[in-house]
């Protein structure tokens, strides 16, 4: 069967261990096989996937006929199915220490979704990171203010209570504005804070995004995939025991020996801590795959509760039958 409309860019969202990226590679194959696209590329919305290092213990869930190709801008880098024109973007690109925000996001799907409605490519983002959908074509300008180390290395000697004093006293209104969950991350004040001092300090404004060529949330489908929470979390404790024995372990050891500063956001993916505390010595290897599970478990129904609150997700359950089916159709009509 050939189509002659390209369906619309789909964002398959969704919580941890719900099956997104595997649902995406067999949506490529299927589109592929029927001839609804002459070539796929899937970008990953995961802000911990996106590390070299972590591959295992982040859940890159990349088949073995995937190969890397490194490009001279590191976060443009892809791994591209062998003889097959299915490419997967922000997986593995850059090193733990390297700058990772969703402005480099955006740039880097913005690119892929510009490229491929010239060249007729289906696009796909897929990943549980609600702020990176949120932002495809966000053109707020302090996205790219770019960050300020000297800045960064002072505020975080500082603790919570005192960062949120800081940007009481200087952007109250930014304060008031931040949800519960931000107000209470370190990372996300500190940002606030930055943009702050760029503001304050900066003559000229930061340039917009070049959107000539740009979509909009509204142009995608957003499917969400669900799943009983009973379910999810058995996923989740098999899912980690699998890591485990897999590898990730490894990479957390070469990650301590590489690294004396663990203060990136790479190191607060799900299991880094645990783990970390494992090796230490601090923790039984039971108890690191319990609190690894836990903290998955806790960071999947706090996404859950992030994309439940979004009103264009069209949801639908993995345990119901015929579901990729049904899912397959709705993209076919979109």
């Amino acid at each position: 069967m050939t189509v002659s409309k390209m369906p619309s860019p789909v964002s398959i969202v969704g919580p941890t261990a719900v099956g997104k990226t595997a649902f995406g590679l067999w949506l490529a194959d299927r589109l592929l096989a029927e001839g609804v696209a002459t070539g796929v590329d899937l970008i990953s919305a995961d802000s911990r996937q996106v590390y070299r290092g972590l591959d295992i213990l982040s859940g890159a869930d990349l088949p073995s006929d995937f190969e890397c190709k490194r490009a001279a801008d590191a976060g443009k880098s892809y791994w591209q199915k062998s003889e097959s024109p299915v490419r997967f973007f922000g997986l593995s690109s850059i090193y733990p220490n390297q700058e990772w925000s969703v402005a480099h996001f955006q740039q880097l799907a913005q690119a892929v979704l510009a490229q491929n409605k010239l060249a007729g490519r289906m696009t796909m983002i897929i990943g549980g990171t609600g702020l990176y959908h949120a932002h495809i074509n966000n053109q707020d300008p302090t996205l790219h203010i770019p960050p300020n180390e000297l800045l960064r290395e002072f505020l975080q000697t500082l603790s919570i209570t005192e960062l949120q004093q800081q940007l009481r006293d200087k952007d109250l209104s930014r304060l008031l504005g931040m949800n519960e969950s931000d107000n209470q991350n370190p990372r996300r004040l500190i940002r606030a804070l930055e943009v702050y001092e760029y503001q304050q300090h900066q003559a000229s404004p930061v340039k917009k995004l070049d959107d000539t060529n740009s979509l909009s949330q509204s142009d995608f489908l957003t499917l969400g995939l669900s799943e009983s929470l009973e379910h999810l979390e058995k996923n989740i404790t098999l899912r980690v025991a699998q890591r485990f024995s897999e590898g990730a372990l490894a990479e957390v050891q070469s990650l301590m020996i590489k690294y004396l500063s663990w203060n990136t956001p790479a190191f607060t993916a799900t299991g880094v801590r645990e783990l970390r505390r494992y090796v230490e010595g601090s923790i039984t290897q039971s108890e690191c795959l319990s609190l690894w599970a836990t903290s998955e478990f806790q960071y999947a129904k706090r996404q859950l509760t992030w994309w439940k609150k979004q009103t264009n997700v069209l949801w639908i359950s993995s345990e119901d039958d015929n579901w990729k089916e049904l899912a397959y159709q709705r993209i076919l009509k979109a």
